[in-house]
């Protein structure tokens, strides 16, 4: 099995994401985010001038509830430095330092609210939600796929990757030419018309998390059965959603700023939550560097039941393809690891992976394809013009 990426230079975009594109987060959290006690702002600057430097990994100090994992986990670690280490574990350290240096457990001060609160309330939101309920007016047959179609281009929200966010979802010809993998056919055919759960593993929230609700009300619909949104447990990365941004986006939904048939759609997803068909799944699992196989018994249980899983978004991607930079034609059955070994069964639940290309990993693409697309555009698999729905079968 090659290595996962590394931030040694090996790989240009882990490099820049450490070098560049975080101390420039940190930089823009000092300026605009939240008014932060000075302890808080030394924290973050001293965080920002490590990446910077390429200094040596450091450990977050308790109090923590994940303290114990953590420091687990940095034992392998403890020798490396931000310029050179696995991109994915430097990625998490990275955000889980940021939520100490705030001191979120604590005083629960979301460093990235505002930035949120920015992306709830632009006007791109209510556009958004009218493209949305006209999918939602198609057919049955067609409505699953439209919606996955802008739950795929919603991952382009990412506040981490101003490029993609600034682009939008796109128009539907745009959004069809960049589709370099289209498995959603498949996917849905192997959903029974009624009955039998389904799992979101979700990514950002704002506008992806908008798309993301009006699947989970489709499915629900369609299909008499729940659906679970498996959440972070504390805020990750600029933008990924938690528990609480998804009650926030319902409310939000309900006030009729988004439209009436955005208000319409947030009475339903209520009643849904209270009844119990929409179920939240936070777990800090999914701010952990860990890879999908490693998932503990209770997250492999709820994944095992599920007659489909949709994976959104490059980190989860990332997760379940072990971060590595596979070469084109590789097979992704042979990418992704076993399932857990501490699971009841070890049986892989067809995965859907949804996601606008922002990391370089991506096996099963067509070599030949791959080699087309590094000569249009040098910078495809990470600069999200282009997006795949790929499914990862189950037993292989």
């Amino acid at each position: 099995m090659p290595n996962p990426i590394r931030t040694d230079g090996s790989n240009r975009f882990a490099r820049d994401s450490i070098a560049r594109r975080y101390p420039s987060i940190v930089d823009e959290m000092i300026r605009d985010g939240p008014d932060l006690p000075p302890a808080a702002t030394r924290e973050l600057t001293l965080l920002r001038d490590e990446l910077k430097d390429g200094a040596p990994l450091r450990l977050f100090a308790p109090p923590a509830p994940d303290y114990d994992v953590w420091s687990r986990l940095f034992t392998r670690y403890a020798e490396d430095r931000w310029l050179d280490t696995e991109w994915f574990f430097g990625d998490h350290l990275f955000f889980r330092r940021i939520l100490q240096a705030v001191r979120w457990w604590e005083i629960g001060v979301d460093p990235f609210a505002g930035a949120k609160e920015a992306e709830n309330r632009s006007p791109r939101l209510a556009d958004l939600m009218a493209e949305v309920a006209g999918a939602a007016r198609r057919v049955p047959a067609e409505r699953l796929t439209a919606l996955l179609e802008l739950s795929l281009w919603g991952n382009r929200a990412d506040l981490s990757n101003p490029e993609g966010a600034r682009m939008g979802i796109g128009d539907p010809g745009e959004r069809d030419s960049r589709l370099v993998i289209d498995e959603r056919g498949e996917a849905l055919r192997r959903l029974p018309a009624d009955g039998g759960e389904v799992s979101i593993v979700t990514d950002n929230c704002g506008i992806e998390l908008a798309v993301d609700l009006s699947l989970a009300d489709a499915l629900i619909a369609l299909r008499h059965a729940p659906v679970y949104l498996h959440l972070k447990m504390h805020p990750t990365y600029v933008s990924d959603a938690t528990a609480f941004d998804v009650r926030a986006m319902i409310a939000l939904f309900r006030s009729g700023v988004a439209g009436r048939e955005a208000a319409a759609l947030g009475g339903r997803l209520a009643a849904s939550l209270r009844e119990g068909s929409l179920r939240l799944a936070p777990d800090l699992y999914w701010n952990l560097p860990c890879w999908l196989s490693e998932a503990p018994p209770r997250i492999a249980r709820l994944l095992e039941r599920s007659l489909l899983v949709i994976l959104k978004g490059d980190a989860n991607y990332r997760r379940l393809v072990r971060d590595t930079d596979w070469a084109p034609g590789t097979p992704l059955a042979d990418a992704v690891s076993l399932w857990a070994p501490t699971s009841p069964s070890s049986r892989l639940p067809p995965i859907l992976a949804l996601r606008a290309l922002k990391s370089d990993p991506l096996p099963g693409i067509e070599p030949d394809l791959a080699k087309r697309l590094d000569r249009a555009d040098p910078a495809w698999r990470t600069n999200a013009r282009f997006g795949i729905a790929q499914l990862c079968r189950s037993g292989g």
